[in-house]
């Protein structure tokens, strides 16, 4: 119990680390910062699915903790950038249901394919981390994305 006691408590100091997003993506650079928040929650999945040890199971659980602390500011501060609108603040909220929405619906998909294998409901995270990523590499390519500066919050 003492074990499980420290290793939340640890989740919890990593989750006050999204104050660090904005010195860390300055100092690394928005695409990468994207990319390696992304890369390291899809790994961390993958060991999930495909381990029966205890050890890197907690580590990847405190792995996908980390990367969604400090992707959760990156993301916002992006959508933020992105949204030039005078009706900002509709955009923005548009932008939320959206996002929901689509929570909504991988979360359905998640529980149903942990009803069956817990295993693919793993690799399915990963699979949406990788296809975020590459969505994240189109938005760019396209223009879209074009980023004036390359750090958060300048």
């Amino acid at each position: 119990n003492s074990v499980i006691g420290l290793v939340y408590i640890v989740a919890i100091l990593l989750g006050l680390l999204g104050a660090y997003t904005s010195a860390f993506t300055k100092r690394v650079g928005v695409r990468r910062s994207f990319a390696l928040f992304c890369v390291l929650a899809a790994v961390s999945c993958l060991i999930l699915g495909s381990t029966p040890f205890v050890l890197p199971s907690v580590i990847s659980v405190l792995l996908l903790r980390l990367s969604n602390t400090l992707f959760q500011p990156l993301l916002a501060d992006l959508q933020n950038r992105q949204i030039t609108s005078r009706n900002r603040a509709t955009a923005l909220s548009v932008c939320g249901m959206l996002v929901d929405g689509i929570a909504i619906g991988t979360n359905l998909v998640f529980g149903a394919l942990s009803d069956w294998n817990l295993s693919s409901a793993f690799y399915f995270g990963s699979a949406i981390c990788i296809v975020g990523l590459l969505l994240f590499w189109i938005w760019l390519k396209k223009g879209y994305g074009a980023l004036s500066h390359d750090a958060i919050g300048s």
